[in-house]
């Protein structure tokens, strides 16, 4: 996210989300439950439900998100003038980038 949100109740959600991206990586989603989202991200479990009715809407919300960072993405047309491996590498870095965004 761009800036930090001023408002508690934005500040918060925006933990929960980066709490809820990090443990469906490193736990996965059906290993992944709303308390342990709950205790990462330093809120109560109803504040999270205040937020998200559901684990499925969170998950939801994160690949909606992950969707528009990947359209939203600069394209690479393809140029004539340039190696396609070069082109091809250039692609890749920004996929893995994206992969690795921590958002």
């Amino acid at each position: 996210m761009s800036r930090a949100p001023q408002r508690l109740t934005d500040r918060k959600r925006e933990a929960i989300v980066r709490a809820a991206v990090e443990e469906f990586r490193s736990a996965g989603y059906e290993a992944t439950s709303m308390d342990r989202i709950a205790a990462v991200a330093g809120v109560s479990k109803r504040t999270v439900y205040n937020h998200f009715p559901s684990k499925e809407e969170l998950f939801a919300l994160i690949l909606e998100e992950l969707w528009q960072s990947s359209v939203a993405s600069v394209e690479l047309p393809y140029r004539a003038d340039q190696p396609l491996e070069v082109q091809l590498l250039q692609l890749l870095r920004q996929k893995l980038d994206l992969l690795g965004d921590a958002n």
